[in-house]
C-alpha cells in the first residue's frame, strides 16, 4: 500500500491512500480535459470550428482525416484519426483575454470528414 502526503484540500501532514489520490486526480482531469466531435459540422465549406468551452492555448489537439501518399506511386489514401499539426494543419484562434475559442483548418475538411478535438479548459471557464 502506497501512502502519500498529498491531498486535494492540501491539509498539512494529512495522509491519503494512493487510491484516494487517483480518484481525486481522475475527477480533476475529467473537469479539465474536454473532447469534442466536429464531424457533423464538416460540410466542405466550413473552415473554422468553435469549441464549446474556452481552452488553454497550446493544448488543442485536433484529429481528422488526411490524404497520404501510398504505393503505387501517384496514388493516395484517405486516413481517418490522424493527429493534425498545429501551424501546418490548423491554427488556434484566441479571444482578447488570450484564451482559445476556435480553430481554423488550413485545408477545408470535406463533407462528413472525421474531425475531433481535445483540449484543456482555460482557467476562467
Amino acid at each position: 500500500m502506497v501512502v502519500s502526503y498529498l491531498k486535494v484540500d492540501f491539509t498539512p501532514k494529512t495522509k491519503a491512500l494512493s487510491a484516494e489520490i487517483n480518484t481525486n486526480f481522475t475527477n480533476l482531469l475529467s473537469h479539465q480535459i474536454c473532447n469534442e466531435d466536429f464531424s457533423a459540422l464538416t460540410n466542405g465549406t466550413l473552415q473554422t470550428f468553435t469549441t464549446a468551452l474556452k481552452f488553454k492555448p497550446g493544448t488543442l489537439r485536433v484529429f481528422g482525416s488526411r490524404t497520404i501518399p501510398t504505393v503505387p506511386a501517384g496514388h493516395t489514401t484517405l486516413v481517418d484519426g490522424l493527429r493534425m499539426r498545429p501551424g501546418a494543419d490548423f491554427t488556434e484562434n484566441l479571444d482578447v483575454n488570450g484564451d482559445g475559442i476556435s480553430f481554423t483548418m488550413t485545408v477545408i475538411p470535406g463533407a462528413s470528414t472525421l474531425l475531433i478535438a481535445d483540449y484543456q479548459r482555460a482557467q476562467n471557464t
